[in-house]
């Protein structure tokens, strides 16, 4: 999905959804961004969303990290912010570090993870595995949705909107290990916005703060990007402007 803005100096930003979603997560935080200038670019990864008819449990994280590359050059992008929510936050390291050199590219994370280079989801956080072992589909390649409470979301109007469009996850997305240049990542501009209603990335956030990461938070669950854009939407500014 493409937010076009009138032109300007500003970099071009691409919000890379979570697990589960899709680009329409991001739907209303794209153009509240949009309204202050930005083009915005929330692209749907490959087997999610409405490209689930391309789903099969061979997918895995580096397909989705050619999804941005590829988008990013394709739209001759040479200026780039990259936030990524939850399991974007991998995607959007990944992208990263694969265009350093070519493409202008900071980072930003809504509540994501972050491992160490070598390191899968899985590797750094056990308990994600146990959820997914939990929702594994008849196919244990894929992975069911959770419940959004499962995710702090308690809003039941949200809730009934939002889990049809919900779709399964490969397994392989959360099982392959990154690799990534430290080096690269350290000359890069990087922010993390902490969802505090939802502590299973608060001592993420921490970390990454003590990593030179600057530092934001929101009172609001793991879902902010769908329940509180406009929120969110301003974080990223204040990511990109600070």
């Amino acid at each position: 999905m493409f937010y076009d803005a009138e032109i300007s100096e500003n970099p071009s930003v691409v919000l890379i959804h979570g697990s589960w979603l899709g680009g329409w997560s991001w739907r209303e935080v794209a153009n509240q961004l949009a309204a202050k200038g930005y083009r915005v670019l929330a692209p749907t990864l490959t087997g999610l969303g409405e490209r689930k008819h391309l789903l099969t449990g061979d997918i895995n994280l580096s397909v989705h990290i050619e999804d941005i590359v590829n988008l990013i050059l394709f739209e001759n992008i040479t200026n780039v912010v990259l936030v990524g929510h939850s399991y974007g936050a991998m995607v959007a390291a990944g992208a990263a570090d694969r265009l350093f050199g070519r493409v202008s590219c900071d980072i930003v994370i809504v509540d994501g993870f972050i491992t160490e280079s070598g390191e899968s989801v899985v590797d750094h956080y056990p308990e994600v595995y146990s959820l997914m072992q939990h929702f594994l589909s008849w196919n244990p390649s894929l992975v069911e949705p959770p419940p959004v409470e499962t995710f702090g979301l308690n809003d039941t109007e949200i809730s009934a909107a939002i889990t049809p469009f919900l779709t399964r996850m490969p397994l392989s997305t959360h099982m392959e290990k990154l690799n990534y240049s430290l080096e690269k990542q350290a000359q890069m501009s990087r922010s993390y916005i902490c969802c505090m209603e939802f502590p299973m990335f608060h001592q993420t956030a921490s970390e990454a703060a003590e990593q030179g990461w600057r530092s934001f938070e929101i009172s609001a669950g793991h879902l902010a990007p769908i329940t509180h854009p406009k929120q969110i939407a301003e974080l990223i500014i204040a990511s990109i402007q600070s």
